[in-house]
């Protein structure tokens, strides 16, 4: 009985109904066994029929033990494939080490790049690297950078590589406090400048292009810079880029809200009359022209924004800066008065900082030479600028708010000043005992490195880089202004 049940399953499982063509074409094994089966049926009588149809159960019998052995194969071999894709494997990352506390990273073959701290825990760096190159062709072509996107989330004792950026430099790094939130704008003279935008902490990353038609592009001169669009984000979605037209004398503005997925193109205006730059004609740059528009353009909101300009062989001592209320279509000029005694060449503004729509601050300093400068304050939005601020001693500074500075003295100590600075703290440095090396009150390796220096998120928490003297970079972190400073780890990709 359970025999004749289980043949009665077998031949209801295998029978495809009165509507399939023939049974043959469930398998080869079924087609070759009623082939055979058949042409005897038909020759022999009822007798010979009876045994012919025991015959046929035992040989679908048989075609039912092997179908279902092909199945069990089958599904032995999609568990085995299905296991062997998704079951945890090693992920051949960068080759990289997280240092110790206060060791140099990137000091051999490697490249310490564009870093920020969102949080005290949060912070990010981009580390990177030319690639080998051994052939006389390789040589003499274009140099290959790598780039990778480091990330931690435990105020730099451990860190994990998040993107690998290929080719691509990086003007910005924006995150939100989280580190959930983040945006990574590719340098503008790429020759296809991208953005890397992510919404999970940097567990998957979505690849953007610039808008259409502002990729940079070679000026009259291979020795000059290419022609680039400006960049700048206010955030992780708001930004802004600024691309000159192939005729040079005009420039594009495109806005995005979300992070570059959609650009609009808000409007054009003439480089010549807004911004007083002949770029058609050209501006010196080594032995011939280009027709790159020097300076920054930075963003206070979606209407309010300046062009600070660059000329390093201006002759003028003034200030200057350009204001736009109406997104980037009309800029008005504003200089800021430097005092004749100042400076020995031409001015510049440094930095520009803004705390609000009204207060704002900005650092200027010589075109040439490592001065400080001076710090002008402005309470109507840039319209007019105060008396400046001197700073004790010669190094680069940080605007934290409108009340509280810091800086760190070319020569080594800290100073930091909690009333706009008209009261300064001064750490002068010391000798370490029985070592070479200077070394700070405040536990800072002595000095600061020109591009390199320090961040800071409040009058409290910053972090600083330190480059060493043997080659590399180190990071230390303060949780009281700068008074006192702890050595932090940092990846090493070397």
């Amino acid at each position: 009985m359970a025999e004749e049940r289980l043949r009665r399953n077998l031949e209801m499982a295998l029978d495809p109904g009165p509507d399939f063509p023939s049974h043959q074409w469930l398998s080869r094994t079924m087609a070759a066994l009623e082939s055979e089966a058949h042409p005897r049926t038909r020759a022999r009588g009822p007798a010979a029929a009876r045994g012919s149809l025991g015959l046929a159960w035992r040989g679908r019998r048989l075609a039912a033990v092997v179908v279902v052995i092909a199945l069990a194969a089958a599904a032995t071999a999609g568990f085995l494939a299905i296991h062997s894709k998704f079951s945890p494997s090693t992920v051949h990352g960068p080759r990289f080490q997280v240092k110790n506390g206060g060791a140099p990273a990137c000091a051999v073959n490697c490249t310490f790049g564009t870093s920020v701290f969102t949080s005290e825990k949060v912070g990010w760096v981009s580390e990177w690297r030319q690639s080998s190159c051994t052939t006389v062709a390789c040589r003499e072509g274009p140099t290959q950078v790598v780039a990778e996107l480091f990330v931690t989330t435990d105020g730099g004792n451990r860190w994990r590589p998040t993107l690998s950026l290929g080719n691509h430099s990086v003007e910005q790094i924006l995150a939100s406090p989280d580190g959930a939130n983040v945006l990574v704008v590719g340098a503008p003279y790429d020759p296809a400048p991208a953005l890397f935008r992510s919404e999970d902490g940097g567990r998957t990353w979505l690849t953007l292009p610039y808008p259409a038609g502002t990729a940079s592009f070679k000026s009259d001169s291979s020795d000059c810079p290419r022609v680039a669009p400006h960049a700048f984000f206010l955030n992780p979605a708001e930004g802004w880029v600024i691309a000159q037209t192939h005729a040079y004398a005009s420039a594009q503005i495109f806005h995005t809200n979300d992070g570059g997925v959609h650009w609009a193109l808000t409007g054009s205006f003439d480089i010549k009359s807004q911004l007083n730059v002949d770029v058609v004609s050209g501006l010196q740059c080594k032995f011939t022209i280009t027709h790159e528009l020097p300076g920054d353009f930075q963003f206070e909101n979606s209407t309010a924004g300046w062009y600070v300009p660059y000329d390093p062989n201006g002759s003028t001592l003034s200030a200057l800066l350009y204001r736009t209320r109406d997104g980037g279509l009309n800029w008005r000029p504003i200089s800021i008065a430097v005092p004749t005694d100042a400076f020995h060449y031409a001015a510049r503004v440094a930095s520009l900082t803004f705390f609000s729509p009204e207060a704002g601050a900005a650092v200027v300093s010589e075109v040439a030479g490592s001065a400080t400068g001076y710090v002008f304050q402005t309470t109507d939005g840039g319209a007019h600028w105060g008396n400046p601020v001197i700073p004790p001693v010669e190094g680069p500074i940080q605007l934290i708010d409108a009340t509280h500075w810091v800086g760190w003295p070319y020569g080594g100590g800290w100073m930091r000043t909690s009333d706009a600075g008209q009261h300064w703290e001064v750490v002068r440095r010391v000798a370490a005992t029985g070592d070479d090396s200077v070394r700070s009150n405040s536990g800072l390796p002595c000095c600061p490195h020109p591009g390199r220096t320090f961040q800071f998120l409040n009058p409290s928490f910053g972090v600083a880089y330190v480059q060493q003297q043997g080659g590399g970079v180190s990071l230390y972190m303060t949780s009281n202004g700068g008074m006192n400073w702890t050595p932090v780890s940092l990846p090493d990709w070397g």
